[in-house]
């Protein structure tokens, strides 16, 4: 049985987003591998929490003075057999949140490479969320769906320093999802280093 809990090598990433949009982000990861041994169930699993902070506003109601899509987070979790040879690739996975007037989230897993060895759904994926927001406004329906993607790589065995900030697990922008990163780590991994520090970049 392996379990493993927010330990993350961020793989790098273009970002492409208006400069008014905070990023969204990964507050919290955890992949399960099962042991094998007999009498124990043959689910691996991927749970992750995501959120986004950002107040978008849309207008004056009848009602009110102003509404918005409100900041919302969401937890998506996935579980498959993988004795069976079942793949948890490319299928679309409803996350659950706990703002009742959040939208609607959810997230698909991509195969990753960022180790060079292929892709792994515990040790090495790729992930593509999609937050659909509507509300009702006046005699009328706004609706409007954002997409983000980024690529992750589990260490095994983790290593933190003291410098590593937990919290600046992986930022990425908004709509539209940025292209699989081309990285010296697709070929010859170097020896993991968590960052002290990472500054996102606005391109325009």
């Amino acid at each position: 049985m392996h379990l493993t809990t927010i330990l993350l090598s961020v793989l790098p990433f273009t970002i492409l987003a208006a400069p008014s949009l905070l990023p969204w982000k990964i507050t919290a990861l955890s992949t399960f591998t099962p042991s094998g041994r007999s009498g124990n169930p043959p689910y691996s699993s991927l749970t992750v929490t995501i959120t986004d902070p950002n107040t978008i506003p849309l207008g004056k109601t009848h009602y009110s003075s102003e509404t918005s899509f409100p900041p919302s987070n969401a937890t998506c979790t996935t579980k498959w057999n993988s004795y069976i040879s079942e793949s948890p690739f490319d299928k679309n996975i409803p996350c659950q949140s706990d703002n009742f007037n959040a939208g609607r989230w959810s997230v698909v897993m991509q195969k990753g490479n960022g180790t060079g060895d292929g892709p792994s759904a515990t040790r090495d994926f790729r992930l593509r969320f999609e937050l659909e927001e509507s509300m009702m406004l006046n005699e009328g329906i706004v609706r409007k769906t954002f997409v983000g993607t980024a690529g992750f790589v589990l260490v095994t065995p983790p290593q933190i320093t003291p410098e590593y900030n937990p919290d600046l697990l992986a930022l990425f922008y908004l709509n539209p999802p940025p292209p699989l990163p081309t990285s010296p780590l697709h070929t010859a991994p170097p020896p993991y280093s968590p960052p002290a520090s990472y500054t996102p970049q606005l391109h325009p």
